[in-house]
């Protein structure tokens, strides 16, 4: 309530309509970033927005325990100032300020709780309060007002011409529709307050007008503000366009449109330029998109080539689904051997689209339980079997669906300390395996696999005056089952294996022999290993790492997989093998450089870092879009 008396403090000095410059000060920053006609008392609905529409917002009367560091801000503070100045809409500032003054006067040199002050305001008021205490303040609820008609007939009123507006959204709230003529007000009409799906008619007033608007004041934090707006005339409907460098805040009577500049680079496609259009304004929409063409020249035939990404994502409450596709230069095959490569094919173009959904299962903010739900459909088009001794063998196409519960637990006994579970299943079909090399052309089968990955993870951060102390301990276990050219890896997802392109590699396909630098790219993901190992049959592995108290971020950890694979030959055994590696890390921004300094791999011992250190970078989470929903969490 007191980031409430500060917002009113402000408008009170300053004037309530006082633009966006009380923050930023008198400079051109307002009008580079069309922030003119933003208002300073929107910045409270805001803040609150920008949590909401990432579904990563609490509610108002939370424990302070329980609240994320984002939360604590935007939620606590300004979240509770917006909803407050929208209990002051709708009761008019002479209740609201009685209520206050009789909640002040009885509650002076006390600790009330908030049961005490809706008490006392509905007390003062005379007025069930209930819809905003028990709902607005102690849920995630969303409202959302829709202006439905604004010429329908009214039978109420003798069939005169009305403004009709729904409330679609979960909350009961106030209304007020305004009609606008440019940017001026010249009519105000009031609505009842309006339960989640009731509908309020009110007689249009005999004027002329541009549009009409629902809550154009923005008081009643509106979660979709699309569909408040109704035009006046015959073309009244279409939205201008407005194109814009990066972003800017949402405008809900624009069509918005905006452009980032794209490079790229791999070992195939070379230098890449193009550009990333997107409808990403702040905060974020509840569906998105994002489409990076990028042109290359190709290294072998010198000509252009069309390369890049595409994404369209949405949420739907605790439910997210994300369309999918890339597509960039390769050669790819599948081998046991992780450093067996044939760089002399040429690159055809590798593509990957997937659809995937999550459901978050607990949603909670008080709970220590929060648990998800996935699934992935994947399918690859694109890679070559470079086993063949011809020039253009038959691409091999690829199906796969991935499913993986993932429970999370904060250890309340244990402050710091958090762990994790996750269980996968993928099954993946091969269609173009390479049946007869004889053959003209080559006869193909179809193969499948199917993959069970469980990973358990623990981790603790000590806080400390000097530096934070952490560390972690992770154990997983994968069992591969079908075609022998299978199998996975300690190392996650790396230039040498990465059989459904979950990762943008440097150059894919690389050998890890050659000692080149972009061959040593590896995911490192679930606990990854600095192992050059690919196992047929699945693998057991334990590492631990904790991080060094010294200036840079720096870590120690030791580990060890066992591995089992299927020993070359018609009905030849299952072969366990022991891989155990110590190692460091240094962590430079985005990337991460594992130094082993001492591997024992397949009764072969190893000192030193020479051919066996590797680098993580995630470039798929390098995007801005990834960045944010990472960081809120």
């Amino acid at each position: 309530i007191n980031s409430f008396n500060e917002t009113r403090y402000l408008l009170t000095k300053y004037g309530t309509d006082k633009d966006i410059s009380l923050l930023l000060g008198e400079n051109n920053l307002s009008k580079r970033f069309d922030l003119e006609k933003f208002q300073y008392k929107w910045i409270d609905e805001l803040s609150y927005m920008f949590l909401a529409r990432l579904g990563a917002d609490q509610p108002m009367q939370c424990h302070s325990n329980s609240l994320t560091s984002l939360n604590y801000g935007a939620i606590i503070y300004k979240k509770t100032a917006a909803a407050f100045a929208m209990l002051q809409s709708h009761l008019g500032q002479a209740r609201f300020d009685a209520a206050m003054r009789m909640y002040f006067d009885t509650w002076k040199f006390r600790h009330p709780a908030p049961e005490d002050l809706q008490a006392v305001m509905e007390k003062s008021t005379g007025e069930d309060l209930s819809w905003f205490f028990e709902e607005w303040v102690q849920t995630i609820k969303r409202n959302n007002l829709k202006l439905v008609s604004t010429d329908a007939k009214l039978s109420q009123f003798d069939n005169s011409p009305g403004i009709v507006v729904r409330n679609v959204g979960e909350l009961s709230s106030p209304a007020r529709v305004s009609g606008l003529v440019g940017d001026s007000t010249v009519a105000v009409l009031n609505l009842p307050l309006m339960a989640p799906g009731e509908v309020a008619e009110v007689p249009r007033p005999p004027i002329k007008v541009d549009r009409w608007v629902v809550d154009y004041e923005r008081v009643t934090l509106d979660y979709n503000r699309k569909d408040n707006t109704r035009h006046s005339g015959l073309f009244g409907g279409i939205e201008p366009l407005q194109l814009r460098m990066l972003t800017r805040l949402e405008d809900p009577e624009r069509t918005q449109l905006f452009w980032v500049p794209a490079i790229g680079w791999n070992h195939f496609d070379g230098f890449m330029i193009g550009t990333t259009l997107h409808n990403s304004a702040l905060p974020w929409r509840d569906v998105t998109w994002r489409w990076t063409p990028m042109l290359s020249r190709d290294r072998f035939d010198d000509g252009l080539h069309l390369r890049g990404m595409l994404a369209v994502e949405g949420r739907h409450g605790d439910l997210r689904w994300a369309l999918k596709s890339r597509r960039f230069g390769a050669t790819e095959f599948l081998s046991e051997l992780a450093d067996v490569a044939d760089t002399e094919l040429n690159p055809e173009p590798l593509t990957r689209t997937s659809l995937g959904l999550m459901y978050r299962l607990n949603a909670s903010p008080t709970s220590p339980f929060d648990a998800n739900l996935s699934v992935e459909l994947i399918h690859i088009d694109g890679f070559a079997d470079s086993r063949m001794g011809i020039l253009e063998p038959p691409a091999i196409r690829r199906m796969a669906g991935r499913a993986e519960v993932n429970v999370n637990h904060r250890l309340e006994s244990l402050p710091g300390a958090r762990q994790s579970l996750s269980l996968q299943s993928t099954v993946v079909q091969h269609d173009g395996v390479v049946e007869g090399y004889l053959i003209e052309p080559p006869s193909t089968t179809s193969t499948t696999n199917r993959v069970l990955d469980a990973w358990y993870h623990l981790e603790r951060t000590v806080p400390s005056m000097k530096r934070e102390k952490k560390w972690s301990v992770d154990a997983r276990v994968v069992a591969v089952e079908g075609w022998n050219q299978f199998g996975a890896a300690p190392a996650g997802s790396q230039a040498s294996f990465d059989p459904l392109v979950d990762a943008l590699l440097l150059h894919r396909g690389a050998d890890t022999s050659s000692g080149s630098w972009l061959s040593r790219q590896a995911g490192m993901e679930r606990g990854g290993l600095p192992l050059n190992l690919v196992a047929s049959r699945g693998f057991t592995s334990l590492r631990a790492e904790t991080r060094l108290p010294l200036g840079l971020p720096v870590s120690v950890q030791a580990g060890g997989a066992l591995a089992r694979t299927r020993e070359w030959g018609i009905g030849a055994p299952v072969s366990d093998r022991l891989h155990l590696v110590a190692s460091g890390c240094i962590d430079l921004g985005p990337v991460r450089v594992s130094i082993p300094i001492w591997t024992y791999e397949a009764g072969k011992e190893v000192w030193g870092p020479e051919d066996r250190w590797c680098f993580s970078l995630n470039l798929l989470k390098l995007n801005p879009w990834d960045l944010v929903r990472e960081n809120v969490k």
